[in-house]
């Protein structure tokens, strides 16, 4: 695994960084005045999040589902232009890769599951240890953000290597 292009996963960490945090931002700013805990959000509209944990909840399945969808579309795409090299190795000589469905749709499934067991527990800990009952419409955004990155950025490298490793095909077209 020694043929990684460093300089294309710089790029793409960045970029993950900033689509997690600004679509994270996008959809916060759909939230009601106050957001709960746990219940329901006075004057909430059918984009709000209901509380804090159901926000939590479709943060990882989100981030799960959709990394996937579009990391192994453009992954695909930037090794079709020449934007990405592929490796010499493949998926299936990593171990914990080689059990991933190579479907994308499958795929996403059980990165959304994986999310959910990894970072969901993590982050209702977190709510509960810093004793939050309700976040302000702002304060929200911030915690929307900036979960949604570290929930988005572990899993996109992932990914990204997973992605790569199965399209080592490419370099016998070129």
């Amino acid at each position: 695994m020694a043929e990684i292009d460093v300089r294309f996963f710089l790029i793409c960490l960045l970029t993950d960084i900033l689509s997690a945090f600004f679509v994270n931002v996008f959809f916060g700013l759909f939230a009601t005045p106050t957001v709960p805990l746990l219940g329901t959000a006075v004057g909430r509209n059918i984009i709000s999040p209901e509380n804090l944990i159901m926000d939590l909840f479709w943060i990882n399945v989100g981030s799960g589902f959709f990394i996937v969808i579009f990391i192994t579309f453009f992954l695909k795409f930037d090794l079709e232009n020449g934007k990405a090299k592929p490796p010499a190795w493949n998926r299936k000589d990593i171990p914990i890769l080689k059990h991933l469905p190579r479907n994308m749709i499958l795929r996403g499934i059980v990165f959304s599951i994986i999310c959910l067991l990894i970072f969901f527990p993590i982050g209702v800990l977190a709510l509960f240890l810093l004793q939050i009952e309700s976040l302000p419409r702002w304060n929200f955004i911030i915690m929307k953000a900036l979960y949604g990155v570290i929930v988005s950025v572990p899993t996109a490298f992932t990914v990204r290597v997973c992605a790569l490793g199965d399209n080592t095909d490419f370099k016998k077209k070129k």
